[in-house]
């Protein structure tokens, strides 16, 4: 019997002690104690706070996003840290907040970020007069309109809700006031986009972007972050007058970097499949001396453009439309019409096919056409006859006539 007291009295011991120590703890309104959650629902958390008392911690006082529920933010067995907000010794409760405290090392970190320049990620959380408020780690970052990224036009109300980026631009310690700019964020992450972008670019490098405007001469087409031109040259192998015959506003197109220049920022790209180039196929199927049938496609005062094959357009020179002078070359070709002529150049480096009507007709030996310019309607040569009297005259002028 006496043994079994003597092992008893330990624990007895102990158990006494520890609730005396409990009993001793001081605890104030204000004090940030460890807190180990006993039980957790949607309304409330329950804690042990090491005293007598029943910890409580309400949903407002939770923290976390808007709208989540304690049971979204704790689970029993975990240690955190609270607040005491109030003490009701008669009861033995202790309501606490978890949501100063973190709101207290959201500051920490804003604070922080501002020195450091650090980009940062929060939920929108309401929409105020002249702004919206993001929260962040308990913290309320009040974000000006004119820093949202909001355009004029645009609802701020569709921000709400979301979770952005943004730049700590302002701080009040002493009032906790926190200023932030989306703007700011997004404009430090594309500086930083581009540095890269500039680092690793290179000729032939494929991209994906969206075509952002169209002029006449080509579109420019957004890469991510910095904007490329596809001059209308290298938007296809087809002849096209215009970009808007093929591309429109918002279209995804496959491009290459074809050169650029860091310092003027600038980007070339070509739209054009190297694998559909039609000088692949001409050079292999056509030579110089072949014959051609061509389709007239533009007249210009120097000659006229006649496609051979889709993309590829042979030059008929002004000189090269007919046998016999041509001033207007309007006058002979039309667009739309059909011609046979003779291949006479390729240059592939230039890309360039010259082609000759009045070389074919000389092949074939066509007759060329007289000149009817300024000639009498008659051409049948009059009778011959002769006058007695300038008989002499010609003899004495030495026969001009027959020279």
């Amino acid at each position: 019997m006496d043994e079994e007291i003597k092992v008893a009295a330990p624990e007895q011991e102990i158990d006494f002690m520890a609730e005396v120590n409990k009993t001793f703890q001081k605890i104030y309104t204000g004090k940030r104690v460890k807190a180990y959650v006993v039980a957790v629902n949607k309304t409330e958390a329950v804690v042990d706070i090491g005293t007598k008392h029943s910890g409580y911690i309400p949903a407002e006082e939770i923290g976390g996003t808007p709208g989540t529920t304690p049971d979204m933010v704790v689970k029993p067995g975990d240690e955190i840290e609270c607040i005491i907000t109030s003490i009701n010794d008669a009861e033995g409760i202790v309501n606490l907040s978890k949501k100063k405290v973190d709101a207290a090392q959201g500051f920490e970190r804003l604070s922080a970020a501002y020195h450091e320049s650090l980009v940062l990620e929060g939920v929108v959380s309401a929409v105020v007069n002249g702004g919206v408020i993001i929260a962040f780690e308990g913290t309320r970052v009040f974000i000006p309109a004119s820093q949202s990224g909001v355009p004029k036009t645009g609802k701020l109300e569709e921000l709400l809700r979301k979770s952005v980026k943004f730049k700590v631009i302002e701080i009040n310690e002493q009032r906790s006031r926190v200023v932030g700019s989306i703007k700011a964020a997004s404009r430090q992450e594309n500086d930083a986009i581009r540095a890269k972008f500039w680092e690793e670019i290179s000729i032939g490098k494929k991209f994906s972007g969206e075509v952002k405007s169209i002029e006449s001469y080509g579109v420019f087409v957004d890469l991510g972050c910095v904007d490329g031109m596809v001059h209308l040259s290298e938007l296809t192998w087809q002849r096209v007058k215009h970009p808007r015959e093929l591309v429109s506003i918002g279209d995804r197109l496959d491009v290459f970097v074809k050169s650029y220049d860091p310092e003027k920022k600038r980007v070339s790209l070509c739209a054009k499949n190297p694998d559909d180039n039609p000088w692949t196929k001409f050079t292999d199927e056509y030579s110089v001396g072949d014959t051609v049938k061509a389709k007239v496609v533009n007249i210009t005062p120097f000659g006229a453009f006649a496609q051979i094959i889709p993309g590829i357009d042979g030059l008929i020179h002004i000189s090269q439309v007919s046998r016999q002078r041509v001033k207007n070359v309007g006058q002979e070709l039309t667009v739309g019409q059909e011609v046979e002529a003779k291949i006479t150049e390729i240059d592939v480096d230039k890309e360039r096919v010259s082609i000759s009507i009045k070389a074919l007709l000389e092949e074939i030996g066509e007759p060329e056409p007289a000149e009817t310019a300024g000639e009498p309607e008659n051409l049948e040569p009059e009778p011959e006859t002769r006058d007695e009297n300038n008989e002499d005259e010609e003899e004495n002028n030495g026969g001009e006539e027959g020279v």
